[in-house]
């Protein structure tokens, strides 16, 4: 009797387990969104989170993110994860934070929305999100 809950468990297990990886790799498949590349401390880094929040007054909801692969290399990705994101024109406030296995330090004037100091003016004629964060930052 145990040995047959033990084997529906382990069944149940691996269910879960390969249902958690199809839903991340759904998201990490999406392509389309607005380009861009990271670079930290001028190289590029993989597993960078780029949240995308609008700059308004009333409100500073998080609209897009990307992460970066090995190049620096991202595209984003509507907020609910399912569809990618096209930025339209505005003006946005962006933070950074590590996804990787070991974390990355990011500087602290790259993490939190109320004090990043990433702002990008976005136009209809832009093509690639370029988000350089310099060594003195990056030493932070």
């Amino acid at each position: 009797m145990a040995t047959r809950y033990s084997t529906i468990a382990t069944r149940l297990l691996a269910v879960a387990l390969l249902c958690a990886m199809g839903c991340h790799r759904q998201a990490s498949l999406l392509h389309g969104g607005t380009a861009g590349t990271i670079r930290l401390g001028g190289m590029a880094r993989a597993d960078l989170q780029i949240n995308v929040f609008e700059d308004g007054e009333q409100s500073r909801r998080r609209v897009a993110y990307g992460v970066s692969d090995a190049q620096g290399d991202f595209s984003l990705i509507a907020d609910d994860g399912l569809e990618s994101a096209i930025l339209p024109p505005g003006k946005y406030r962006l933070t950074i934070e590590s996804v990787a296995a070991v974390p990355i330090p990011i500087p602290a004037t790259c993490r939190d929305i109320q004090t990043t100091k990433l702002v990008q003016e976005w136009s209809a004629s832009d093509k690639i999100l370029a988000i350089n964060i310099n060594e003195s930052d990056a030493n932070r």
